[in-house]
């Protein structure tokens, strides 16, 4: 964020570390940097820099009515799965230090969350595509790397993306504010909502598809999901669109494809691509 945290102080930020982290903290400096959380850089008497990180959990909350320890959790759950993964050999993930309780996050006043990550310096990217190949094999080796790490399933938290989601959807779709200016999509998402709106109006409602598979299923978001693709079975369908069949509940599923490239096979060829990375860690040729 680039303004300062109107109930949260630079001094209450280094009693946190002094007291949870057992920190010797000599310098806590505001960083006005960063999207949807307030920042410090923190120096330590043994030279040590740090990067510390409070998120208002206000702004997390998925509905008006939801309560502080909802969002809390789900922030543990996201940061305590990057600290599992780094602990367990994935030296390249930047992730917060645990506490003197063992935890990666700590409450911090009434209404915010406090982590703590070693100060690295490195090299940012910009948005779209990767401006060499290079850049994206290391990517894909990191995630082939990833992926396949037993260990840290536990610890990450699940989410059903269920009534509250659809709830909010509704109502952006209701009533979308001023134009969104923040982030490199933001213009272009709130024209769509504006214009397109209707399109998506009636799904929530009478689609409990969490795939875009487009059966026109009628059935709500309980209903179980089809093992094979991830559909939801409905009990009633409207005309699909041509596709091949899945086989285990034989919805029509029109053709995958690499995400924002438009063109058919890609996202097997990608895929196919990773697993073969995962299996053996051999390198591929993506261009082919």
């Amino acid at each position: 964020m680039f303004t300062r945290p109107a109930d949260l102080t630079d001094a209450d930020v280094r009693a946190a570390l002094v007291r949870d982290w057992a920190l010797d903290v000599v310098a806590v400096e505001h960083a006005l940097v960063g999207f949807g959380s307030h920042h410090w850089w923190v120096t330590t008497a043994d030279g040590c820099r740090w990067f510390a990180t409070a998120d208002d959990l206000r702004l997390r909350r998925r509905t008006d009515d939801e309560g502080l320890a909802a969002p809390f959790q789900r922030l543990r759950a996201a940061l305590t799965t990057a600290t599992a993964l780094r602990e367990r050999g994935l030296d390249w993930v930047v992730a917060p230090r645990r506490a003197g309780s063992g935890g990666v996050v700590e409450p911090l006043g009434e209404a915010y969350a406090l982590a703590v990550y070693p100060a690295v310096e490195g090299t940012g990217f910009g948005w779209g595509p990767f401006e060499d190949t290079g850049h994206g094999t290391a990517v894909l080796d990191r995630l082939a790397e990833l992926h396949g790490l037993d260990g840290c399933r536990d610890t990450a938290g699940v989410d059903d993306l269920g009534a509250a989601v659809v709830a909010g959807l509704g109502a952006l779709l209701s009533d979308p504010g001023e134009r969104w200016e923040s982030g490199p999509f933001g213009p272009d998402a709130w024209r769509l909502v504006v214009e397109r709106g209707d399109v998506l109006t009636d799904r929530p409602s009478t689609r409990g598809c969490s795939r875009r598979s487009g059966c026109g299923g009628t059935s709500p978001i309980s209903r179980p999901a089809c093992a094979t693709c991830g559909h939801r079975t409905a009990t009633t369908r409207t005309a699909a669109p041509p596709g091949p069949p899945c086989t285990g509940c034989s919805t029509r599923l029109p053709p995958r494809r690499e995400c924002g490239s438009g063109r058919p096979g890609n996202h097997f060829r990608t895929r196919a691509v990773f697993n073969q990375r995962v299996d053996n860690g051999a390198d591929r040729d993506l261009s082919s």
